[in-house]
């Protein structure tokens, strides 16, 4: 299923942590056409490529706000366009084992 976010302009969440040597957390909003059809979404190869955007982690709680007008996709699928529908909200760090963060507070602004 899909929220309409329509009305919305973006995410707000605080973190904080460590997340490799640059620190950095990528907030993933999927969308229906990034999101593969066997978990709900309308893209049949390449999928995943949801539209992100990577911020920076210290060690004290911070607020980030994300506008859906800064998301940018990797580049590795087919071009996407936000709409306004959300499959999920993901945040990811590549940084491998050592990875310690935190989430909280997470909101549609």
């Amino acid at each position: 299923t899909c929220w309409d976010a329509s009305r919305f302009v973006g995410v707000t969440f605080w973190a904080k942590g460590t997340a490799g040597p640059s620190n950095s957390l990528v907030l993933q909003v999927a969308i229906p056409a990034t999101h593969a059809v066997a978990n709900g979404g309308d893209c049949t190869a390449r999928c995943f490529d949801h539209p992100s955007k990577s911020v920076v982690l210290g060690p004290d709680w911070q607020q980030h706000s994300v506008k859906f007008t800064d998301l940018k996709q990797a580049g590795f699928g087919d071009p996407a366009t936000y709409t306004g529908l959300v499959m999920a909200l993901n945040w990811v760090s590549l940084a491998g084992p050592d990875v310690d963060v935190y989430v909280d507070q997470i909101a549609f602004f």
